[in-house]
């Protein structure tokens, strides 16, 4: 622990969004400009639908088959007004950070974030991979009129991230994630699972459908001291930002479906360790700052943007204590500037970051003042059974909540508390029942 709060200090100051509520490119380009003056890494990115029938590509949002989405039925004129909206406010952002005195040890580099999840239901993974290197090998061949007066106002250096790349990245994360808790006897937290809670205030757990005879792997959640609403804190939470669904709802980000197969909030966390990837490493460990540009009108952006705020919560909260060699440990900061194209909004992960700390701080003062190791033991198993215990309220459908644990949790009689079955593989090295995957849950699927 005291590793973790050491480089917090050491951490540069902490960027703020500009003020005020509407997007506003010369604001925004001198808080990053303040950023980069104090030491961070900037990466601004830019979501743009694309469209193809495994020939030619379309960037915009295509007419589909409504009886099956998969068919596209009509390419687009081109980009929305809204979309045409995000990329002119980063163009003029990039103008305006070229004007400006820019010094200081950091850098602001400029993505462009491409859904294609429908395209690549259409045409194919191997397809879409194929047209995804015709766009990036001669972008100004594909690009429209707003993105390609974007890619020159950045000289050329404009990365391009497919969607199709993001579910392997969220895949990893989460699957980490797992890793990190591997209790023996199932619904029991242990050492792994009350150091992770401790260091970031996560919680991971299931949710099991007991209508089923032999219930699956069922949802996967992760809880933390955000995600379970607070009067006060619901009430002042802006539409745009995504927040209100998710704190008003399951009180827990949802990462699997009932199978256990990840879905699109895993591919929104992929989205933010790809813009991480194009920040460039430090030796000093400063830290990076991601910017989403979005709009809630274009079908991509729409889904992403709804879980942008779930995937920045767990990102910036998981990522310096799961630390995998090829991903950054360095703090990280969301911001978003969205818009529904009448009104806008600048969203920032460090008010998140300060209640979750705020909320940690409080937890260890009182483990602190315990006077027994039992007592300390009695306030972190209380914590987590409340946060356990709000989650499962929180389900109309009044289904289990149970911790979570770890790669071996597939095993559908586990994953229910069952014990285990007299023809399982007998007992394990350690004196457990060998764990056995479940042939019966789904692979992981890309929904976009």
């Amino acid at each position: 622990m005291s590793e973790q709060q050491s480089g917090a200090e050491a951490a540069p100051p902490v960027p703020l969004p500009p003020s005020g509520a509407e997007r506003d490119p010369e604001a925004t380009a001198e808080a990053l400009a303040d950023a980069v003056a104090a030491g961070w890494s900037c990466v601004v990115t830019v979501g743009v639908p694309l469209c193809s029938d495994g020939t030619d590509a379309w960037f915009g949002s295509g007419t589909y088959d409504p009886f099956s989405e998969r068919t596209l039925l009509a390419p687009p004129e081109g980009l929305s007004a809204e979309g045409e909206s995000d990329l002119r406010f980063a163009q003029a952002v990039a103008e305006r950070l070229n004007a400006l005195p820019v010094t200081g040890p950091g850098s602001v580099a400029f993505s462009l974030s491409v859904f294609d999840g429908k395209m690549v239901h259409g045409i194919g993974r191997a397809a879409a991979r194929r047209v995804h290197a015709r766009i990036a090998a001669a972008p100004e061949d594909f690009l429209p009129p707003a993105a390609l007066a974007l890619y020159h106002a950045v000289d050329k250096r404009l990365a391009f991230d497919f969607s199709l790349n993001y579910r392997k990245l969220g895949d990893r994360f989460v699957d980490r994630l797992r890793s990190e808790v591997r209790p023996i006897t199932p619904s029991l937290f242990t050492g792994r699972l009350i150091d992770l809670f401790l260091e970031t205030g996560c919680v991971p757990l299931r949710r099991v459908d007991e209508s089923q005879r032999i219930p699956g792997m069922g949802q996967v959640l992760c809880a933390t001291p955000n995600t379970l609403s607070v009067g006060r804190r619901v009430g002042g939470l802006s539409p745009l930002d995504g927040r209100g669904r998710i704190q008003t709802g399951s009180e827990a980000v949802t990462l699997t479906n009932e199978s256990g197969a990840y879905i699109c909030e895993v591919t929104a966390i992929g989205r933010l360790l790809a813009m991480l990837a194009h920040a460039p490493d430090r030796a000093d460990g400063s830290g990076v700052l991601t910017l989403s540009v979005l709009n809630t009108r274009d079908p991509g952006n729409h889904k992403i943007q709804r879980m942008s705020w779930a995937a920045g919560e767990l990102v910036t909260a998981l990522l310096p204590h799961l630390r995998p060699d090829s991903w950054s440990r360095r703090p990280v900061v969301h911001w978003a500037a969205v818009t529904d194209g009448r009104t806008s909004s600048v969203v920032s992960s460090t008010p998140d970051a300060v209640a979750r700390q705020e909320f940690l701080a409080d937890l260890r003062a009182r483990i602190r003042r315990a006077d027994s190791p039992r007592r300390r033991e009695e306030i972190v198993a209380g914590e987590l059974e409340r946060i356990r215990a709000r989650v499962q309220n929180a389900d109309p459908d009044g289904a289990p909540v149970l911790f979570l644990y770890g790669p071996g949790d597939i095993d559908s009689r586990r994953a229910a508390g069952l014990p285990a079955r007299d023809d399982d593989h007998g007992p394990a090295p350690d004196g457990t029942t060998a764990r056995v995957p479940d042939a019966t849950v789904e692979p992981s699927c890309f929904l976009n």
